[in-house]
């Protein structure tokens, strides 16, 4: 089955912990899960654009998660090891630079799986040459599962009693991984919200290249009309491309980017090219004067 594209989900919970030493520790959890991302659909069907990234962050930045401890790649490699899974690990890993000691697989489907096949597993997905830079970062292999309702069905209880202790086992480590992690990454330090600044550091520059233009143009009303439209088209793109980012902009930048939004969409205004016009030859007429 194709898994099904859905917008990313936020889930906070605050549970206590036991750490080595037996001191309880309380941690505020911030589960985003992204369900469909990067995921593998029919043939003939394009897969989601890069920018769905640029929405994760957005969607992070909402919820003022700006500090991430841990990215999991969620896949099953049920069927064994394909070139769409290695592909997109690898798209991820890129897109994500700069927060790649973070960066761990967590293999589903795995309830059945001993200790020894878990292994074995962990060793042919490592051996694959396309990923020797992925697991260059110190990437760790989860494994997880859940037991399934036909489970219940069959009175095969040993095989259940087997299936959970190997969940048990496998949500002990990763949990463990987790509540253990004391380093982050910071989402401006990512390479992909650096890349979407430079993006919004050339909208602006075209904006205000668009404003001058528009300004200093003088024809026929028709052409001033098809120039404001697009001036208009423009000023929002870059307003809407600037809100996902200024929560974790400094506010000095975000000023800038809002005087170029305000200076565009002041000049689209009705009688704005009038009024600067008299607002210049009362200038020239006062230096005259004087």
């Amino acid at each position: 089955l194709f898994s099904q594209t859905k917008d990313p989900k936020l889930y906070s919970f605050t549970m206590e912990w036991t750490s080595e030493s037996g001191i309880p520790v309380n941690y505020n959890i911030n589960v985003i899960d992204t369900p469909g991302l990067f995921e593998v659909k029919p043939s003939g069907e394009e897969r989601r654009p890069d920018d769905e990234i640029k929405h994760l962050i957005a969607k992070c930045l909402e919820f003022e998660i700006t500090r991430l401890h841990c990215l999991f790649f969620v896949c099953s490699f049920q069927g064994g090891v394909n070139s769409e899974d290695v592909a997109a690990i690898n798209q991820l890993n890129a897109m994500f630079k700069g927060a790649n000691k973070q960066f761990h697989l967590l293999v589903t489907r795995n309830e059945g799986k001993s200790g020894f096949r878990q292994k074995k597993l962990e060793a042919d997905i490592r051996a694959i040459p396309e990923l020797q830079e992925f697991f260059a970062n110190g990437v760790q292999v989860f494994f997880i599962g859940a037991l399934d309702f036909d489970d219940y069905d069959v009175p095969a209880i040993d095989a259940v009693k087997n299936k959970c202790l190997n969940l048990q086992g496998q949500r002990t480590k990763l949990y463990n991984h987790i509540f253990a992690s004391s380093q982050f990454c910071h989402i401006t330090d990512m390479e992909v919200f650096k890349q979407h600044h430079r993006d919004i550091d050339s909208m602006r520059d075209e904006l205000q290249r668009a404003t001058e233009a528009f300004v200093a143009f003088q024809g026929e009303a028709e052409q001033v009309d098809r120039m404001r439209k697009e001036l208009e088209i423009k000023s929002e793109a870059f307003g809407s491309a600037v809100s996902k980012v200024a929560r974790a902009t400094g506010q000095s930048r975000v000023q800038l980017y809002n005087d170029s939004v305000n200076q565009a969409r002041e000049a689209i205004e009705p009688g704005y090219i009038k009024r600067m016009e008299e607002q210049q030859a009362s200038e020239q007429a006062a230096c005259t004067e004087n």
